[in-house]
């Protein structure tokens, strides 16, 4: 009787490191997952940053090709009343 009992506590210890180790990895796992996500996000606002900036200068690009449009349309005006 007292074997079994023996047994039942080995066996109980062997499962109960087993079930530890697994809580371990689990962790470990979860925390790889937090990481990665968090470098995700970091990468997508930065992303979203150079897209705004990109959209800033082809505005800033935009604006001054009109200009210049209109200063050629000037220009070539007045060269016509000359």
């Amino acid at each position: 009787m007292k074997n079994k009992i023996n047994n039942l506590k080995n066996t109980s210890e062997t499962e109960k490191k087993n079930l530890e180790s697994q809580l371990n990895d689990l962790g470990n796992k979860l925390q790889e997952k937090i990481v990665a996500e968090t470098t995700y996000q970091n990468q997508i606002q930065e992303l979203g940053l150079k897209i705004k900036e990109l959209e800033q200068q082809i505005e800033n690009s935009t604006s001054a090709s009109e200009k210049f449009e209109r200063q050629l349309i000037n220009e070539l005006a007045n060269v016509g009343q000359d």
